[in-house]
């Protein structure tokens, strides 16, 4: 029960990738070249920030900003990484890069920093299990499969059944995550982020076909059938999230957004 990304892990061995790298690295390169670090709480003309979590702000501009979306779109073409690592995730790592080359004022380290960098995406990918809570189905039976994914029916007794194989600390985490009621159940090998919106788009196409069965039904015209992803109906906070689990239980991710 797999989504669609089963390519193998990146890696750099051949003329092509140690081509690909040279251009990362005079990427990255231009990128810094753009930023400018903000002194406390200095102002600075330039019409961006990056406001970092251990208090590093750099400023930047429209060229910058290219430059950014370009490295992004670089680096997902190496290998299966378009298909297993998030846009969001890769952007993301990268300005943290970016932040550690600005502080060390230098790109003496450079090829050590790139290195960790790479290694450090390679590594979010794993095999994750993602539920996608879904609006306007009751189940009679426990579970469905449908194509590559499955359609799962979670009781309170399974839920009950669930914690009572997980050590103690997770049991909080899996009752705030996954509750009762109808779920898409999608497994795959990527990043916590792209195994998400894998699991959203494989989601999609489940209800699709959903629809046109309730649409084919003898009574199919009579009365009003709303099938969907739960967070598309409404975002009170009753609703029930997008629930992320790394194989392993190494983490919880609960997202109520779908990206």
């Amino acid at each position: 029960m797999t989504c669609s990304a089963d390519a193998t892990a990146p890696h750099s061995t051949s003329a092509q990738d140690e081509k690909w790298l040279a251009t990362l690295k005079d990427m990255v390169k231009s990128v810094v070249s753009q930023m400018v670090v903000v002194q406390g709480d200095q102002q600075s003309a330039l019409p961006l920030a990056y406001q970092e979590a251990r208090g590093i702000t750099f400023a930047y501009g429209e060229q910058a900003l290219d430059l950014v979306n370009r490295t992004n779109a670089h680096l997902l073409t190496q290998k299966s990484w378009g298909l297993k690592v998030s846009e969001k995730f890769v952007s993301d790592r990268l300005m943290r890069l970016v932040r550690t080359l600005l502080v060390e004022k230098g790109d003496e380290r450079l090829d050590a920093h790139l290195g960790e960098f790479l290694q450090d995406i390679a590594g979010s990918v794993s095999r994750q299990t993602v539920f996608v809570p879904v609006f306007g189905l009751s189940m009679r039976v426990d579970s469905w499969k449908i194509g590559s994914v499955e359609l799962l029916n979670v009781t309170q007794g399974l839920l009950d059944r669930w914690c009572s194989e997980v050590h103690e600390v997770y049991v909080p985490l899996l009752r705030a995550g996954v509750g009762v009621g109808v779920y898409v159940r999608c497994a795959c090998e990527a990043e916590a982020n792209r195994a998400k919106e894998l699991a959203y788009e494989e989601t999609r196409r489940v209800i699709d076909l959903l629809r046109f069965s309730v649409a084919l039904k003898a009574n199919g015209g009579r009365g009003r059938y709303v099938i969907a992803p739960e967070e598309e109906i409404n975002l009170q906070p009753e609703n029930r999230n997008i629930c992320i689990i790394p194989d392993g239980l190494r983490s919880f991710e609960v997202n109520s957004r779908a990206a």
